[in-house]
Parts: C-alpha cells; structure tokens; sequence
C-alpha cells in the first residue's frame, strides 16, 4: 500500500526548514540544496512542491504571515470593554519573546531587506506590514470604542506611531537580546497606552 503524504504539511515542513536555514545562515544561503538537508528530504522532494526557490521563499514568508493572522483572529476580547492592560497583553504577541515568534521576526526581516533589492519579494513585503499595521490599529480602535482613549484622538496616527513603536522594540529585542528584556518592553507598552489614555 502506498505511503499517504500530507502536502500542506510536507509544505509547511520545508517552510520551516526555510526559517532556519534563514535565521542560522541568512537569506542569500537559503538554497534549495540547504534548504532539503535542513528539512530531511532530497532536493527532488522540495521540486515536487514548489517549482522554484523563489516559489518556496515566498511560501515561507506567506506562512509568517498566516501564524501571525491565526494567533490574532484566536484572541477572544470583549471589544466594548477592552482594558489597557488587556490590549498590552495582545500587543506583546507581535514580540520576538519566544522562540516561533523570534524566527518569524527574524524571517520577516531578513525578506524585508531583501525586498529593497528584489522586485517580486516587495508586494508580500508590504502585504505583512500592512497585515501588522492593521492588527496595531484594530486594537486601538477596540479601545477608543470601550472609551479607553482621550476624545478626539488621532486613532490612525497612533496606530503608525505604535506600530514604529513595536517594530523598533522587536528589532532591538532580536539584535540586542541582553540590552532590552521583555520586562522593560512590557513597561514601555504599558507607559506608552496609558498616555494615549491620559
């Protein structure tokens, strides 16, 4: 009887295996190649499901993008009454502070930089940014509409400005681990959303 394979798993295996080779040896080493040993399979496997290196870095970072979605679309919040703290707490999951949400950062980024130099990588780029800029405002306005924020305040302005928050945060998080803990960036969420409040 023939071997079963899952797919979408054998898939999201090898996007994985992708991660790695990223975070361990950058983005101009992700091979095919490298990639199939990171992952256990032969490089013949990997062409069976994706028809190009260019095809399989681009699944992976969709991947990023698609965990990310999933955690937020799984946060159960009461939006009428959604407290400071309580939009805190779901902020701090787009935080390198474990280690999937540190290789999905670190792969986002390293793909962000190699956007700059490569056309077909910019739109899926700009896709993510676009997909944490919306999770940062959704936020904000669920605690403008719980009345949690000063009247008349300028929601999509803050949410550019807290998402350049959390992105300088993550990236001193990622490359200076010893200087920034998750403790001092939680007290800088903290101070920063109450004085959105206040």
């Amino acid at each position: 009887m023939p071997k079963i394979v899952d797919h979408d798993s054998q898939k999201e295996k090898i996007a994985e295996a992708a991660w790695r080779v990223i975070q361990n040896d950058g983005m101009e080493h992700a091979t095919v190649r490298k990639i199939a040993q990171e992952s256990g399979l032969p490089s013949s496997s990997l062409r069976h499901y994706f028809n190009s290196q260019a095809q399989l870095l681009e699944f992976a970072l969709k991947m990023v993008m698609d965990r990310v979605e999933k955690r937020f679309l799984n946060i159960d919040v009461a939006v009428d009454s959604l407290s400071l703290e309580e939009a805190k707490n779901i902020l701090l999951n787009l935080l390198p502070f474990d280690y999937e949400r540190e290789l999905e950062m670190e792969v986002w980024l390293s793909f962000s930089v190699k956007s700059l130099s490569d056309p077909s990588l910019k739109k899926l780029s700009h896709d993510i940014y676009g997909l944490m800029y919306q999770a940062v405002l959704t936020i904000l306005e669920y605690l403008n509409a719980a009345h949690r924020l000063k009247a008349n305040l300028n929601v999509e302005f803050e949410a550019q400005r807290l998402h350049s928050l959390i992105d300088g945060l993550s990236i001193h998080r990622l490359i200076y681990p010893d200087k920034i803990s998750p403790e001092q960036i939680d007290y800088i969420l903290t101070k920063h959303l109450k004085e959105l409040a206040e």
